[in-house]
């Protein structure tokens, strides 16, 4: 009899195993499926488009493969993915959806000489590859190794590639910030990096305020911060998480100081961060300008009131905005993506609702915000290169998949494989990126054309359709009070500009630079702490930015904005 049941038991488990098996073979067909046909609808299309765009002729495969020698580098969660995309379409880092898109599209492959994790590590591994004068063909470099490999003759000067080989909407993308891109890259009249480059409105600060809160104290919006400060009063005294504490933060700050105050700073015109031009028009450090004082003024005074939390000297951001998840904080600056951090407290507090708003003025001017280049890293092309102009035809390619694959958010984000960073090369997205994104979401929102999403704005809008996501990319991305409408609306209104400064180190700032910023730093904190007054700590900063080398810095910094007209 135990036999029997045995027996059974052994004849179910097979059964189920065999059960589980054919459903494994149906998803894995199914997953194939999904890979052959979003590969070959990029086949099928992609000779049209260029044609009419007038690269019919460039985009036309090579009569032999072209094999490009690169160095690549990876992340820890590349490797995560990668091991994703083995197991459901046997996709690796040397062959997946973009070498074949590459290959059977424009006969081109790929050689990785070399693999190195990013930041230090490939950093590292280039210059020894640079000084041996062992470059692949193409590879990515920082801006002073770019500079550099430029003065040594190593890389060629990419512009007439550019203008030959690249297609009219990557010129409009690597040109969107008004070329600063490639003026970070200039030596010597040529332009030595193609950039890599993501949205500079990333640089953007806004003004988070708890809109449950707002209402439940019948309180008006705020137009300058001293109404800001009204309201980080009444939020103090309402005790909105009843324990009968006094332990209710104004506003986040934490000791970087910067990222969680900028918008504030903004609102005096000042800029700490930022190379800025006075009225001159000659190019000075933010930092040091009298703005500064009205800001660290207004900083002092909230430390004062209790506004700010008394231990925020030593706290990491991510501390300082506990106080968020905690209940106890109802008004933060910061970045849109602040959005999750209310996503999280959302979900444990459901009635917590958010809105962003138009950053108040604290001298009675509308708010000016700085942007910057968000360019890291640059394709450069060794002299060695027997085809350069197959690099150009690469990222065409690639932009072309990124906004016009039949599904774009598996071709360039499945597993947030942000722009594809297993992609031989990576592409890159407008200056202006997440503001065409958003339009692109409001036009979906109110008509119900999917046709109007292109990009990065399908992969988004899967997250509005994400029942556990949907609630944080509304609030980043959607209708009503957000970061991008306000964004927007800054930027049409002419109160954006960009950093100054943008170029190369010299030897004096490689040496100085940090020292000088960890020196504000240190003198802001005492005087917001009340360690020593306003003015008086402003002139010693001054007198240190000086005695560090500050106004030689700033001369070498006229001198390479000059250097560009």
């Amino acid at each position: 009899m135990k036999m029997h049941k045995i027996l059974s038991l052994v004849l179910v488990l097979c059964l189920m195993l065999s059960c589980l098996a054919v459903a494994s073979a149906e998803e894995e067909d199914e997953l194939m499926a999904k890979w052959n046909s979003e590969t070959q609808y990029i086949l099928d299309n992609y000779s049209a488009f260029f044609e009419e765009d007038g690269l019919g002729d460039v985009m036309q495969p090579y009569e032999e493969t072209v094999t490009l020698s690169l160095a690549k580098f990876y992340t820890a969660a590349d490797e995560t993915r990668v091991a994703t995309f083995n197991e459901r379409y046997g996709e690796t880092f040397e062959s997946n959806r973009w070498t074949y898109i590459t290959e059977n599209a424009l006969n081109i492959t790929f050689d990785y000489e070399w693999w190195a994790l990013n930041g230090d590590d490939y950093n590292q591994k280039l210059r020894l590859e640079m000084a041996a004068g062992n470059l692949p063909d193409v590879f990515t470099a920082t801006q002073s190794d770019v500079l550099q490999l430029a003065e040594a003759g190593l890389i060629i000067d990419v512009s007439d590639l550019i203008e030959q080989y690249a297609s009219t909407d990557l010129k409009e993308i690597l040109s969107s910030d008004g070329g600063m891109g490639y003026d970070m890259v200039s030596y010597d009249g040529g332009v030595y990096g193609i950039p890599k480059r993501a949205s500079d409105t990333d640089a953007y600060s806004y003004l988070f305020i708890r809109k449950d809160w707002m209402e439940a104290l019948n309180l008006e919006w705020p137009s300058t911060i001293d109404d800001l400060e009204n309201i980080m009063k009444a939020f103090s005294e309402a005790d909105f998480d009843g324990n009968g504490e006094d332990d209710t933060v104004g506003m986040a700050v934490n000791k970087s100081l910067w990222y969680l105050v900028r918008g504030l700073c903004s609102a005096y015109g000042a800029y700490p961060e930022y190379w800025v031009e006075d009225e001159e028009g000659n190019v000075v450090f933010g930092a040091t300008q009298p703005e500064m004082k009205d800001a660290l003024s207004t900083l002092r005074h909230f430390f004062e009131e209790g506004y700010i939390d008394p231990e925020f000297a030593t706290q990491t951001e991510t501390v300082a905005l506990e106080a968020v998840l905690n209940g106890k904080c109802g008004v933060v600056y910061g970045g849109h993506w602040l959005g999750h951090t209310f996503g999280d407290l959302h979900e444990l507090d459901p009635d917590s609702e958010w809105v962003c708003m138009t950053l108040p003025t604290g001298n009675g001017e509308a708010v000016s915000s700085p942007l910057t280049p968000n360019v890291s890293k640059w394709y450069c092309i060794s002299v060695d290169c027997e085809n350069p102009e197959a690099a150009l035809k690469v990222l065409n390619l690639w932009e072309y998949a990124f906004f016009n694959a039949n599904d774009a958010a598996w071709f360039s984000y499945e597993e947030n494989d942000s722009r594809n960073n297993v992609a031989p090369l990576n592409g890159s997205v407008a200056a202006t990126d997440n503001m065409d994104v958003y339009k692109m979401l409001q036009q979906m929102l109110e008509t119900n054309d999917s046709s109007v999403l292109k990009g990065k704005a399908i992969a988004y809008w899967g997250n509005f359709l994400n029942e556990s996501l949907a609630w944080e990319w509304n609030l980043m991305f959607g209708a009503g009070d957000t970061p991008m409408k306000v964004l927007c609306e800054a930027y049409e209104s002419g109160l954006t500009f960009y950093n100054a400064f943008v170029g190369p180190q010299n030897e004096l700032m490689q040496e100085r630079w940090s020292t000088i910023q960890d020196e504000f730093l240190t003198m802001s904190t005492k005087i917001i702490l009340g360690e020593i007054s306003v003015e008086e700590g402003f002139d010693q900063w001054l007198n240190t930015f000086s005695a560090l080398g500050g106004d030689e810095i700033t001369a070498y910094v006229n001198e390479w904005k000059d250097s560009l007209d």
